[in-house]
């Protein structure tokens, strides 16, 4: 058999290994961390209601692509605010407040020219005392595409780190904030 022919039987089998494997992965996925944070919620609601303040916290910045610009559309803070990215390597992308209740949290839709999924996500706070847990999560359905199926497998992983980071950057922003 000539080399050529067993290196397209190789790829092949690699290829259908990835793809049987893919489609075992569930459609639907989740990735959700929480923190708490020493002040109310009274006090923590504006940093999440406000896209403009989410630049003191939220963990895709700048430093991550030195060409990404951020616009805003809609009102200041609210349902209907947006905030857009474009840049090289984060490409084009948007957050949209869809929902929110005072001092309970926000929900968002966030779409990007990277993932072509529609991610869902909420950021809610619950009252413990004299202090607040908050919790970050999203939620994806990664459709009928092994390929989006297979790298969903490790969105847990790898998102949930920037969640942690975020919601550490939004403790230290809103526990340095003057009351």
């Amino acid at each position: 058999m000539p080399l050529i022919k067993k290196i397209l039987i190789a790829i092949l089998i690699v290829v259908a290994f990835f793809y049987i494997i893919g489609y075992f992965y569930p459609a639907k996925w989740s990735v959700k961390r929480s923190v708490k944070i020493n002040k109310s919620a009274e006090e923590i609601f504006p940093y999440l209601n406000d896209l403009h303040k989410w630049s003191e916290w939220y963990p895709w910045t700048r430093e991550m692509d030195i060409t990404m610009t951020v616009t805003y559309d809609g009102p200041q803070s609210g349902i209907g605010a947006i905030r857009k990215w474009t840049g090289n390597s984060v490409k084009n992308g948007e957050i949209e407040i869809i929902k929110n209740e005072k001092n309970s949290g926000v929900w968002y839709t966030f779409k990007s020219d990277q993932t072509k999924i529609v991610v869902n996500g909420s950021i809610r706070i619950q009252s413990e005392g004299e202090m607040c847990e908050v919790t970050w999560e999203d939620t994806g359905d990664s459709g009928f595409s092994f390929l989006t199926r297979f790298m969903a497998g490790g969105i847990d992983e790898a998102i949930g780190r920037y969640f942690e980071s975020g919601l550490q950057n939004l403790k230290t922003a809103v526990e340095q904030s003057a009351r």
